[in-house]
């Protein structure tokens, strides 16, 4: 869960900079921040898996899927 909380912290002081008029930011900032939102939703699948009732092999292997999607 710290990861996901630090995930978040480090999206939310993204958004701050961007609504103080700095939405021109460089495209390299552009896509870190969707790399970050990309991994945090990926991170909050995986963890709902983790508390889903279905085998534990199954979620496994719908997290390795997951995890791989480009």
């Amino acid at each position: 869960m710290d990861d996901q909380l630090r995930t978040f912290a480090a999206l939310a002081g993204m958004l701050e900079s961007l609504e103080g008029g700095a939405w021109y930011a460089l495209e390299e900032d552009i896509e870190r921040f969707a790399c970050l939102l990309l991994n945090a939703e990926r991170s909050a699948i995986c963890s709902l898996l983790d508390a889903a009732q279905i085998p534990k092999t199954e979620a496994e292997r719908l997290k390795k899927m997951i995890m791989e999607l480009a």
